[in-house]
């Protein structure tokens, strides 16, 4: 099992799969690369003892797991390959927990469709090797943390049908390498980040490409 690249799991057989895998096999299986858990109403948690093993995790996707509210905060420590992590149809999740700040060679982060996550952790300022960031039909998100403006290597930002967020924390402007940013369905931003005119304006004038509502506000609209 120790050359064991990807594993996908589905389902309450894959649930049930992932918790002998968490209790007997994940410490082999530090050559890992790819780990995708997905469709399944049981699974509550993620433990944190076999994920700190997975030391050569580049991709973990986590999909419809109904039930699962946070990442571990613990957990995440043994990460310290993992590129991109997807989290998507989970109608719980509330957090990606503190335990993100160990992210550090994370590059790819996507939240789509967790309507009961209301932030980002202030944690997400560790993530310093982040580039793109993708918040997708995410009802609950009230907030961004102002850390947020840490993501020094951030290049694409995309905040779609996040309805009830209400504006942009102050660090975005310390967003030297943002290049992008998209938004959609954000009634609330779209006011505020007129150009020239909205109170956000200030915060997002450095950035070449801004598209709102799929118009290019600033720059061009192509989707790179």
């Amino acid at each position: 099992m120790g050359s064991c690249k990807t594993i996908r799991t589905h389902g309450s057989v894959g649930c049930n799969i992932w918790s002998r895998l968490s209790n007997k096999i994940l410490d082999n299986l530090s050559a890992l690369k790819s780990l995708k858990i997905g469709w399944s109403d049981e699974l509550e948690s993620l433990p944190e003892e076999g994920l700190r093993n997975l030391t050569s995790l580049e991709v973990l996707e986590i999909l419809s797991c109904r039930r699962l509210n946070s990442l571990p905060v613990n957990g995440l420590c043994g990460l310290s390959s993992l590129r991109k992590l997807s989290v998507k149809y989970c109608d719980k999740f509330e957090s990606l927990s503190d335990g993100v700040r160990h992210l550090t060679a994370l590059e790819d982060l996507e939240l789509h469709c967790c309507p009961e996550l209301n932030s980002l952790p202030e944690n997400i300022q560790y993530l310093t090797s982040l580039r793109s960031l993708r918040l997708f039909k995410c009802k609950g998100l009230t907030s961004l943390p102002n850390q947020i403006g840490y993501l020094t290597s951030l290049s694409r930002l995309e905040i779609l049908h996040c309805p009830n967020l209400a504006s942009l924390p102050d660090g975005v402007q310390s967003l030297d390498n943002l290049s992008k940013l998209i938004m959609a369905d954000c009634p609330d931003l779209k006011k505020r980040c007129k150009k020239e005119r909205g109170e956000d304006w200030p915060k997002i004038a450095h950035i070449p490409n801004i598209i709102i509502d799929w118009k290019a506000i600033q720059g061009s609209s192509d989707d790179e």
